[in-house]
Order: structure tokens, then sequence, then C-alpha cells
């Protein structure tokens, strides 16, 4: 017979576990929603420039808006010069000592700014010479030149070259399919520029497009495959891998891996939810790949991946369902900012920091073996162990033998189990009672715990019915 003090036990660890994700993975809001304004709806763009985090805003009401921040507080640059219709900062690059704006500006065509020395001068408008430019959605350092990726659905999208002087158009416009309207990903890959593409087009899916410097190839089937896979609005490298966050309104988000010659999609389609209708934003911090959704139904989602398996790294819309997705990622001072889209009461930065002990090599602070099971050291089971270390062994000689002898001989089983589920299974299993045990020990429960099931058992055999004698 199963006692009532072992059913209420598991119970208060079912709870334990569930309730610290996103609180253990450190994840805090660093500013105001909106900034002060809820019409300030979403992050589009961050860049580093000098010691500050600069970060383009959207307003639809009065103009975009850039703030800068220095790790402790916020500031408005002044965009007294900007013009109205420039209703969103869309994309951000570092040129020398110059910080390159580029907007989205539906009536003429986008603009490009330049601010140096805290002035801001106007350098191209009306869409580069066309004005179905309306948006430069993506901008990036390649081999000493800024390449900017412009949105027009009419021509198609068009990828400009920039040397400090003048720009140079790099590619046919929307690489000869005019449903290629948008490019929202640019990113460096070994010695090539990849492009990825949005079509408007039912039947022309996303395309990937490489470039050596004076060619271009299409790297990858149409939609890899699936004609409902309509955009790549990220690219990252990870581990030298390239990564492709794909947007798929029917089925879901997919993430797609590339090693230089073979794609292999990675997730489940929307990660187990079809509202994760896209990967919009991906970025690479504390060796670990981190991927935001767009999901307007619970919430966007940060995931996280170390080499194998996603894990879901904080709670959907941190805590709002208005933060319907994470437009921009951005890595400032060895912390991970994240930027979010929220037309409720305005957009929320969010930071995530290392936890205590890491060493920037993805071992999540020295605990090896639950770091592979779990798949990341930003797991709240992580977390729980972590501290459980820092407070109870590292605190005592005993203890301290005992975490010496586990750097010694941990990674050893972290390796085995890397690449085989039913071994990390196993040690998921394994390691529970300990992180429940833990966690009660931590936050203070278990005395409570104890006494609770001390008088429980006293009630249930004082007051139990007593078996009648036989006649």
């Amino acid at each position: 017979m199963v006692s009532w003090g072992k059913i209420i036990a598991a119970l208060l660890f079912s709870w334990a576990v569930s309730a610290v994700p996103l609180q253990a993975a450190g994840w805090s809001q660093v500013n105001e929603n909106g900034f002060g304004n809820p019409k300030n709806d979403f992050i589009r763009t961050m860049a580093i420039y000098g010691s500050n985090l600069v970060l383009g805003i959207r307003n639809a009401a009065t103009g975009a808006e850039l703030w800068e921040y220095d790790g402790a507080s916020f500031a408005r640059i002044d965009g007294s010069l900007m013009n109205p219709s420039n209703v969103e900062i869309n994309s951000m690059a570092v040129l020398g000592d110059a910080l390159i704006v580029a907007t989205w500006n539906a009536t003429n065509g986008f603009e490009i700014w330049t601010y140096k020395d805290k002035i801001f001068s106007l350098s191209e408008q009306g869409g580069l010479g066309d004005p179905h430019n309306i948006g430069a959605t993506s901008m990036v350092m390649f081999n000493g030149r800024i390449y900017l990726g412009t949105s027009n659905s009419i021509t198609g999208t068009e990828i400009w070259s920039f040397d400090g002087h003048s720009w140079t158009q790099v590619n046919a416009d929307g690489f000869g399919k005019a449903g290629n309207a948008a490019t929202f990903s640019l990113a460096p890959y070994g010695s090539r520029l990849l492009v990825g593409t949005w079509s408007l087009i039912e039947g022309e899916p996303a395309q990937v497009w490489s470039y050596d410097g004076s060619q271009w190839t299409q790297i990858n089937e149409d939609g890899f495959g699936n004609s409902d896979n309509v955009a790549v609005f990220s690219l990252a490298v990870y581990r030298d891998i390239l990564y492709a966050g794909v947007f798929n309104k029917h089925s879901g988000a997919e993430m797609w891996s590339y090693d230089g010659s073979q794609w292999t999609q990675i997730n489940a389609n929307g990660f187990g939810d079809s509202d994760n209708v896209a990967v919009f934003s991906l970025a690479v911090f504390n060796d670990i790949l981190y991927a935001g959704t767009w999901n307007t139904a619970g919430g966007t989602q940060i995931w996280s991946f170390a080499g194998s398996g996603w894990n879901l790294a904080g709670m959907a819309g941190f805590g709002d369902k208005g933060n319907v997705n994470t437009q921009n990622m951005t890595v400032f001072r060895n912390t991970l900012y994240v930027g979010t889209e929220n037309s409720v009461s305005g957009a929320e930065l969010w930071a995530l920091q290392p936890p205590l002990g890491t060493r920037g090599t993805g071992s999540g602070g020295s605990c090896f073996i639950a770091t592979a099971a779990f798949g990341s050291p930003m797991m709240g089971q992580v977390e729980i162990l972590r501290q459980f270390r820092d407070r109870y062994l590292l605190t005592n000689a005993i203890g301290k033998k005992f975490v010496s002898w586990y750097y010694r001989n941990g990674n050893v089983i972290a390796s085995y189990i890397e690449y085989r589920p039913l071994a990390k299974a196993a040690v998921r299993l394994a390691l529970y009672p300990l992180i429940g045990f833990s966690f009660l020990l931590i936050s203070g429960y278990l005395p409570f715990v104890i006494v609770g099931l001390f008088l429980f058992k006293f009630l249930f055999f004082r007051f139990r019915p007593k078996k009648l004698s036989a006649q």
C-alpha cells in the first residue's frame, strides 16, 4: 500500500521542479515597458556602439526612436533630424567610428542615417533610388563592408554593399523572382555571405543564397522542400554550423542546420506548438544557441540548443502574452538581451546573465552530467544542483573533496550520455530525487516538509480506524 506521506512528498517534489525554470534561468526585465510609451511597440534591432547598447524602436504614431543603454540606465538618442515617416529603425551596423542606421518608410522609401559624435546626418533617402524599397530589413558587416537587404514587394529584395563612400547593388532584384520580397537575415559563414529571403507569392517559398564576393549561388531547395516555408527570418553560426530559422504559419516554425553541404531539420515543427509560426531571432550566448519565436497565441518562446535537443529557456511571453515576438537578440557585456514586440503595453527588453560559476564553455558551471542530461546549463534543474553545490558542498572539506572528484570524472559520463537519449533519460530519472531534495533544502522548505510528514503520520496512526477482532 502506498503511503500518503510518499504521495505528498512526490507532489511537493513535482511542484518544486516545475516552479523554477524562469527564475533559475536568470531572466530579468531591464526597461520600463515601451520606455514609458506604449506606442513604442517593438525593439526591431540592436547594435553595440562604443560602450553602449543601442536599440532601434518602432513607433508608428510619432516616428521611430533610438535609445542607448550603458548597462545601468537608458537614455533616448536625439532623433529630431529624422523623418516622422520613418516609423521603424529597421537595421543598424557600426562602420569605423560611425553608427549606420536604416529605417522603414512606406511613404518615400527607407532612409539611411549616420550617427557620429552625437550628431545625426542623412546619408541616403528614397530607398537607394527605388521608393519601392520601403524597408532596410537587415544589415551586417562582411569583409570590411556593410551589406544591406531591402524589402520590396514590387520588384523583389535587393542586396546593397557599402564601402564607406558609396552604395552598390550586388544582386539581381529578388534573385530573379519578384516573389522574393524581403531579406530579413544576413550572416557571414566562412568566406561567404548568406542571405535568407521572404517570399510573398504562393508556391514560391523561401530561398537561401550564398555570395562569394562576385557570384551568387542558391544553396537550399526552395522552402527546404516545403512550399509553406515562406521565409528565413534568422541565420546564425554556432560551432561552425549554420542555423536557419524558418517561418511556416501552417505547421509551425522549423529550424534547419547546414554543414556546408547538407541541410537537416533539427526541431519538431513549432517546437511542438504550431502557434510558434516562426523563429524570428537567433543568438549564440555562453556556447548555447538561443531561438526566439513568433507566437501570437501564448506569447513568444525562447528555446535553447546545446548541440542536441531543444529546451524551453523560460516562460512563454516572459509571463505576458502581449510579448508575441522576439524581434532581436544581442550579447552585450556577457549578457544576452532580448527585445520583444508588445503592441499592448509597449516593447520589453529582457536580460539573461550566465549562471554563477560558468566559464563560457557551455559546461554549466562544471555541472557536466546534469547539463548533458537536461540539455542546457540554463535549465532550472541544473541551476538547483549548482546552487546546492555552491551553498552546501563547497562550504566544507568533505563537500570540496567530492566536488573535486566530480570535476575530474564528470566529463567522462557527460560525454558518454550526450548523444544517447536513453542514457540521458536514465540519468535524469536518477537525478530527480537529488534535485527535489536540493530544492527543498535551498528554499528552506525542508524542515516544514519533515514536520508536516511526521505530523501527518502521527495523525494517521492516531485516528485510523481500528480493525475489528474476529468473533
